[in-house]
Parts: structure tokens; sequence; C-alpha cells
């Protein structure tokens, strides 16, 4: 189990300029994430006199189920995302466009980036997942087939039977 301090930056002591922190994510760095992963986390941070811009730069696998076949299989990840982190007298979040802002107190001397972390990771399975180079199970697709198949043939419901006679009365 990695520990709860592990993904809090230690803002407020930091000078002016660039900042790096690099981390390796895997199914323990994160307690509500299910998958497997081997994804390495570089963290720049750019620190401004008024603000800090973060950039998210993830790159490595996570393995996630086919929505096809159910198989486990590896979906690369590289993905690139920023915020900015600004003192205020109200906590918040706000979106400008790609870049998300985000308002800390003014006492704040540490932001703990692991449900941003969380969310950028989610942001990057995609939505229909499929087994790279088309290498789905196939005696599973055959069986999913099998039933997709009966849909081909014109069986009618005989509820429908009814109210069809009854239209075509009306319509003589």
């Amino acid at each position: 189990m990695v520990e709860a301090n592990e993904y809090m930056i230690p803002i407020k002591g930091l000078k002016e300029g660039w900042h790096e922190f690099e981390f390796i994510l895997n199914k323990n760095s994160i307690d509500i994430f299910d998958h497997e992963m081997d994804v390495k986390l570089k963290l720049s941070i750019d620190k401004k006199s008024t603000f800090y811009h973060f950039y998210f730069d993830f790159n490595g696998k996570i393995t996630v189920e086919c929505d096809n076949c159910l198989n486990e299989y590896d979906e690369k990840i590289n993905a690139h995302h920023e915020m900015i982190i600004k003192h205020s007298s109200e906590e918040g979040n706000f979106d400008e466009g790609e870049i998300e802002v985000k308002f800390v107190s003014l006492e704040a001397t540490q932001l703990n980036v692991t449900s941003d972390i969380y969310e950028y990771l989610m942001v990057n399975i995609p939505m229909k997942k499929k087994c790279s180079n088309g290498n789905c199970d196939q005696e599973v697709l055959e069986i999913l087939n099998k039933d997709n198949s009966k849909k081909g043939e014109n069986v009618t419901d005989p509820r429908w039977d009814a109210l069809k006679e009854i239209k075509e009365e009306l319509n003589k």
C-alpha cells in the first residue's frame, strides 16, 4: 500500500521556476483504481509569482477488459494534462477550456494530486474498449454471434397479429 502523502506536493516552499516529480503508478498506487497498470507519471510544475502551472505527462499501459470478448488486454496510455493552481480565500475548481484551474486556500502548504491523477487516468481509458489488433477471443465471439443470428429471422409476436388484422380491416 502506498502512503497517503506520496502524492502530496509541497507547494508553499517551492521557489519560482521549474520543478519535476516522477511517480510510478500501479494497482496499489491509488486505492480506488481497480485496473492493473504500469504507468510512469512525470509531473512538472512551473511556479510563477501568483500561480502554479502543473503539467501531468502519463506514459505506460493499463490492463482493461475488452467489451467484445471480455478478455483482458493492455491499453497504451500516452497523455498530457495541465492544471493551474491559484491561492484564494475560497477553494474550488474552474475549467477554462483545456486547462483546469483549481483554487486552494491561502494557508495551504501542500496539494494532494491523487484525485487529479485518478481523473486523468480514467479520462484516457477509451469508452469502447476493444482488443488491440483485433485479437478478440474467437470462441466467445462465435457464442455471442449465435444469438445474433436468430435476430435475422422474421418471427413476429402473436400479440401483434391481432393488431395487424385490425389495421388491415380499417385500410379496406
